[in-house]
Formats: structure tokens, sequence, C-alpha cells
């Protein structure tokens, strides 16, 4: 059994007991992340020897280089025969930069990628710089990142999409592509709240006197609406705003579509989960319902609700749009933006929202041809001369 059959053979080994096994691997992590603080101190130089070489080199055991030889593989430039591991097997870890890290971020192993060696390494790459320029600078966390510059870094080094920064816009991604020399796509986001459960359409079933949050009131029988699916209206996505885009109005957070920049803070905060970010653009319908139940039900407890009846769906040419849990869901991949849906729909909920005029257009009724001109009645046959008999 070579050095990797015996490495395998413990490190997963199902029979062994569950304590038994977070205690090795606790173990190994800490020695793997020693080993990496050393090789990135000088990440240009190509460490080289036997597998026993280098268990000495570093102070661990053959077990432990043996896991680290496996775990680093696909970072490396040239990469080692670790299925057929010996003692005195020849191995190199001479590493990709940028494709380490990465691997590590997508390992999710942050006590690797958040070792303090990897800010003198990250900071060689001059495209950080320039993509952190590109950024609107708001650090407002919609590009799931703490800050713009962590945004940029991941950018450079993980090969994050370069949309992400929804201040920035189509131009901050264009400006972006170019630095990473991609593309970018050239539609703005923005947030779509996807209710119109006013206080017109669903009345409150109860008078809520408690903490004036929605987390708070989603919390006591999923809110004080007489449907649970309903925007709550307390304003806990205003709250989270900071572009000043989103207000409660009449009952439901409205979307300044002017001021919105798409950064997703107020879907992460929504408890009810009815605001989306709208990646398809204007051109576009969207279900303004959140609804998750029958029809009938729905209809009872909000007059805007989407009630299932699948008009929408029998209407669409391209299979662009399927009720999916009690509500019509639009495939934006097959969506042609044509409305038909939308005009369709008997509750007016399928609408245009990133528009200025968010209702479907009407549709076109050709002008009846005009009735052909009936022919004319054949002429009467000329009467013949009487004649007289002699």
């Amino acid at each position: 059994m070579n050095l990797m059959e015996q490495w395998r053979s413990v490190a997963y080994n199902e029979a062994t007991g569950k304590e038994k096994l977070q205690q090795l691997w606790a173990a190994y992590f800490q020695e793997e992340k020693e080993i990496y603080a050393q090789l990135l101190k000088n990440p240009d130089e190509v460490v080289k020897g036997t597998v026993k070489e280098l268990a000495d080199k570093f102070k661990v055991s053959l077990m432990t280089m043996t896991g680290f030889l496996d775990g680093i593989n696909d970072s490396l430039v040239e990469q080692n025969p670790i299925d057929d591991l010996e003692e005195d097997t020849q191995v190199n870890l001479g590493f990709d930069k940028a494709l380490l890290y990465k691997n590590m971020v997508a390992a999710e192993a942050d006590w690797l990628y958040n070792l303090e060696e990897w800010n003198a390494i990250l900071e060689e790459d001059p495209r950080i710089e320039e993509v952190a320029s590109c950024l609107a600078g708001a650090n407002c966390g919609g590009c799931g990142y703490a800050s713009c510059a962590d945004y940029a870094k991941a950018v450079v080094m993980d090969g994050v999409p370069c949309d992400k920064c929804a201040p920035g816009g189509p131009k901050a991604a264009a400006a972006i592509a170019k630095i990473m020399g991609g593309e970018a796509s050239a539609v703005e986001k923005k947030a779509v709240v996807q209710c119109q459960g006013n206080t017109e359409h669903c009345k409150p079933s109860y008078d809520y006197k408690g903490i004036q949050t929605c987390a708070a009131a989603a919390a006591l029988y999923g809110g004080p609406k007489t449907w649970s699916f309903a925007c709550i209206g307390l304003g806990d996505c205003t709250k989270v705003c900071k572009f000043d885009a989103i207000h409660i109005v009449d009952g439901v957070a409205k979307v300044d579509k002017d001021k919105c920049t798409g950064c997703g803070a107020c879907v992460n905060t929504c408890p009810k989960k009815v605001i989306m970010i709208d990646a398809a653009g204007p051109r576009k319908p969207v279900v303004m319902c959140s609804n998750q139940d029958k029809g009938a039900v729905a209809n009872k407890v909000c007059t805007t609700s989407c009630i299932a009846c699948g008009m929408c769906e029998r209407t669409c040419k391209f299979d662009a749009i399927h009720v999916v849990d009690g509500v019509a869901r639009i495939d934006y991949d097959k969506c042609k933006g044509c409305g038909m849906c939308a005009q369709k729909c008997p509750k007016k909920i399928i609408l245009f929202p990133l528009k200025d005029d968010p209702y479907p257009p009407k549709p076109v009724v050709k002008p009846a041809a005009p009735a052909a001109a009936k022919p004319a009645a054949p002429a009467a046959p000329a009467e013949k001369p009487e004649t007289k008999a002699e």
C-alpha cells in the first residue's frame, strides 16, 4: 500500500469514530496552515525533494505531508504523481498563486485564504487596484463581499463575475470586463417588490402593537395582514437601503427605480422574501405576487393575488411562464418580453415595473378588411322588335 492509499484509508475511513476523525482533521488543518504560511513567505521559490525530505523540512509526519500533497496538487504548475507516492518519490510544491488562492476560497478554507501572508502576494497584481478604481466605493455589500476592495480581489484572484457592483451598474461592469478581458451584461439590475397587497387589497387581520419591524411582526402568526405572503410594510427594507430608494407607500414597499442601484440589501433583509432583483431589465415582465397558496384561498384574503388560473401559461408561445407552488413564475431565459401573458392575466398582476408605464401594451387589433364590392348585375337582354304578320 503506497503512501496515498495509507493516507486515504485513515483520513476517509467511515469505520473510524466521528470523534477520532474530527481530532485527526483538526490536527491536520493546523499543520497544513503552518506549511502554507512558510510557503507563502517565499511564493516564487519552488520547494522540491522526496516526500520524506519535505516531511522532515516542515517537521510533520509522512501521513501529514501526503495529505498536504493531495490537497495542493490541483494548484501546482506541475502536478505530482500523488497516486503512486512512496517515501523516495520526488515531488515539488511550485504552486500557481492565483489558482491556489482561488481553490482555497472554493473549498471554503478560510483558515488558509485568510493567512496574512496572502496580503503581500495579492497586492502584487496591479489589476486589483485597477478594478477597485472602477467600483462605486459604496461598500454596500450587495456584491456579497464586505468591501469594494474585497470584491476587487475576488474578481482578479477568483474569477468572480465583473457585474456584481450594483451601484456602479453597467458602466462599472464594462470597465472591469475590459480590464479582465471579458464581456459584461448591459442590463441594469433593479429591485422589484413582488407584492401589491396594500391596505385596499389586503386588510389587517389584527392590530399589531409589537416591535415595529417586519422581522418581529413576521414571527407573530406570519404578520398582521390577512395574507401571510404579503409585504408587512413596517420598513425593514427602508432602513438598510443606503440610497433612499425604497419607501413604504400605503402599507407596501415601493422602489424608486431612478435611485435604486440593485445592491440587494433590501432583498436580504425582507423576512417575507417578496423583494427580488430584476436582472432581466425593463423589457421583460414580472409577476407582482409572492403567493404560495391555492388560488381560491388567496383570492379571499388578497384581491390582487395570483390565483394560479394558468391563463398566462396557456397563452405563452415560448414556454416561458408556469404556475409553481400557487403562483406564476417566469423563465427569463425563454421569455421574449412580448407581454401576451400580462395582457391575458385576469388579475392584472403581471406588469413591467421598470418601465415608465408598467402596464402591458394593449393588443394590436388589425382593422377589418373592406368588404369586397358586389359584382354588377348583368344587363337585361335587349327586347326583340315585334314583327307583324301579313
